[in-house]
């Protein structure tokens, strides 16, 4: 075997290796692999220089040189060629405004929203790189074509630099075409579903246009609708072909093979005694394999709250094609938990945190903790005890004894408190709670006047239930969905309270993502009532609703929203509360955030106070900072509606979380 290696070439780059950066040398070391790569499709010299220089061009674009402009020499060298490549990189060239031309019988707004490009500018400019605009190019040419434009054509954009070098404009001209109406379904593929059967999962939109979101429901519906067959491998892709006077939705289905259960293993737990685990499968062998069922067991085993990590699946079985294993593996989460977190805030100034918990108690699943928390004229501590899932019921038992104290204007209270709690979650999303509290009450230090104050000391119980729903993406930084309550508790001698009221709480809130989650709108409204019944003719001041403050009403200093006391000029809460948010967070960067807020709220002493007219509104600037110990809040409300003796506004900050 001869091989002759012919003419040996030299790649020759502009730049002094001995005087570059450790980054500018790996870049500059890609950079030449990446030129190299690309000569190995060129089988002619003459041909060298004009590879080299399409080769630095990809190189810098993928990195937003848009600009970049290159040129190649061919010189001899000895017996050899060199080649001498020039490259100006140019700077890192912004996509600041995409502009959309032709789009008519779509939203403008719609087709933006599905855009990489545009939903990032005012937000972080994206670079311009040629792989951004084939994804946009590619996603355009997508929404038409299922929304029934079957003959749209969408060009490569175009460039203008308006003035900055390092700023372009992108611009997409769309050919739309004409719309083609849909003339009927056919499926490919099925076997164990008759068309028959399929068609009863298809709609015909109203107006006869394809509708993507429709079109896509189908396809879910079909394909869940085979997995509660037991054909766990199922898949559905849907497309759109044309047909002979319009459209017509095509159904890939990809049907796999029918599973039954066979053995039930559960693998990875150490101290969790595996029959607590298998209480919640609800699963026998010989039972149809299913998708949905096998999504409950790892919801059921992951709200037990003693594993890091749940994974339920089905994993095949040697010498059978019909039978999977159901196997659950757990990793337990470490028996001992610490925490211990630090903040500060313009009410408590620093504070500090401490939690010690351990779980499980003799491999069930039960935990306790010891909670303290200590931070400027707050003091409290608790014991908790959580048994989650009761003997593999849906009841949760949640009990907590403790003593906190809180330095308030006007007065100091030292709550001694037991309260036991069982849970019930009715859905995955909604929980429902029936609670008895027992409160022993002191007052200290009182400034305020005496006609506000029943007793020094009091003794309180109730009985109390709440129902809450919770549909939130992220508990810390939600960017949509919502979460609220009602909570209804009552406090009577018949369950061995001194005093005897009713107290209702509503509260909700709700997120709506825009540009793809980069500004999020929320609203929030929160309703407390309260009245006294029997013998008792005020409620104990430590119960009523206080407003003002950072959770709240911001503008106002903390608790200051509302009545205050003749004498000392203190608060001393109410009856009644109505407090009403809103607020836009606009995402600057990956962590920091822009806020601007509206507020309403008020306090009344009596149900029978109640008055919209009598609403304070206070709006203004914020910024948060996502950090790994909390997030940083920062935000300044001014009052919209001041009075002659009060400030203009007021500072808030806050930093890190209490548990």
């Amino acid at each position: 075997c001869q091989v002759d290696p012919g003419v040996r070439v030299h790649l020759e780059t502009p730049g002094d290796p001995a005087r570059k950066k450790r980054k500018e040398k790996e870049e500059a070391s890609d950079f030449r692999k990446h030129v190299l790569n690309g000569w190995r499709e060129v089988s002619h010299a003459e041909d060298l220089t004009g590879q080299a220089v399409r080769s630095a061009k990809s190189f810098y674009r993928k990195r937003g040189h848009a600009r970049v402009a290159a040129s190649a020499e061919l010189l001899q060298e000895g017996e050899g060629l060199k080649v001498v490549l020039q490259v100006d990189p140019g700077p890192v060239v912004r996509i600041t405004e995409v502009r959309l031309e032709g789009v008519e019988s779509l939203l403008d707004s719609e087709v933006r929203s599905h855009l990489e490009a545009d939903h990032r500018v005012g937000i972080r400019h994206p670079k311009l790189t040629d792989y951004l605009l084939d994804v946009d190019r590619d996603v355009l040419r997508r929404l038409y074509y299922a929304a029934g434009f079957l003959d749209v054509r969408i060009p490569p954009p175009s460039e203008e630099y308006p003035g900055a070098p390092d700023e372009v404009t992108v611009i997409y001209k769309v050919e739309e075409g004409s719309r083609s109406r849909l003339e009927g379904v056919s499926f490919e593929g099925n076997h164990v579903l008759e068309d028959a059967q399929l068609e009863e999962w298809w709609n015909l939109p109203e107006d006869g246009y394809p509708d993507p979101v429709l079109l896509e429901h189908c396809a879910a519906e079909i394909q869940q609708r085979y997995h509660h067959l037991g054909y766990a491998d199922a898949n559905v892709l849907w497309t759109l072909e044309k047909g002979e006077s319009g459209a017509r939705a095509v159904y890939s289905i990809r049907e796999g093979k029918q599973f039954r259960v066979g053995r039930i293993r559960v693998e990875g737990q150490q101290q969790v005694r595996e029959a607590v685990i298998r209480r919640e499968v609800e699963i026998e062998p010989g039972d149809l394999l299913r998708r949905e069922e096998l999504a409950e067991v790892r919801q059921r085993v992951r709200a037990l709250g003693m594993f890091q990590s749940v994974v339920v699946r089905g994993e095949a079985v040697p010498d059978s094609d019909s039978v999977r294993d159901l196997v659950v593996r757990v990793r337990e989460r470490d028996n001992l938990d610490l925490g211990i977190g630090v903040g500060v805030d313009d009410q408590e100034g620093v504070r500090f945190s401490f939690s010690l918990g351990q779980q499980p108690l003799r491999g069930l699943p039960i935990s306790t903790s010891l909670q303290f928390r200590v931070g400027g004229d707050l003091l409290v501590g608790q014991l908790f005890t959580h048994w989650r899932r009761i003997r593999g019921s849906r009841q949760d038992f949640l009990s907590s004894l403790g003593v906190s104290q809180l330095q308030r204007d006007g007065f100091t209270e030292e709550i001694r408190f037991l309260s036991l709690q069982v849970s019930r979650q009715l859905s995955r999303r909604s929980t429902l709670m029936l609670r008895y509290r027992l409160e022993d009450v002191s007052l200290t230090d009182i400034d305020i006047s005496r006609d506000e104050i029943t007793e020094d000391d009091v003794f309180l119980a109730s009985l109390g239930t709440a129902l809450v729903r919770n549909a939130l993406d992220d508990p810390f930084l939600p960017r949509h969905g919502g979460i609220g309550a009602v909570d209804v508790s009552v406090f009577a001698s018949a369950v061995g309270s001194e005093e005897s009221f009713a107290r209702l709480f509503m509260g909700r809130n709700h997120f709506w993502p825009f540009l793809g989650g980069n500004i999020v709108f929320s609203t929030s409204a929160r309703v407390g009532l309260s009245r006294e019944f029997g013998s008792t003719e005020e409620i104990p001041i430590s119960e009523r609703f206080f407003a003002g403050g950072i959770e709240n009403v911001r503008g106002f200093k903390q608790d200051f929203l509302g009545p205050l006391d003749d004498d000392s000029g203190d608060p001393v809460g109410g009856a009644a509360l109505i407090v009403l948010n809103q607020e836009a967070r606009f995402r600057l960067m990956d962590r920091f955030n822009l806020h601007l807020f509206l507020d309403a709220g008020n306090v009344y002493p009596e149900i029978g106070d109640v008055d919209l007219d009598g609403l304070r509104f206070t709006a203004g600037p914020g910024f948060s900072y996502i950090t790994p110990a909390g997030p940083i809040r920062i935000y300044y409300g001014f009052k919209l509606d001041r009075k002659d003796d009060e400030d203009g506004g007021r500072l808030h900050f806050t930093f890190g979380r209490a548990f």
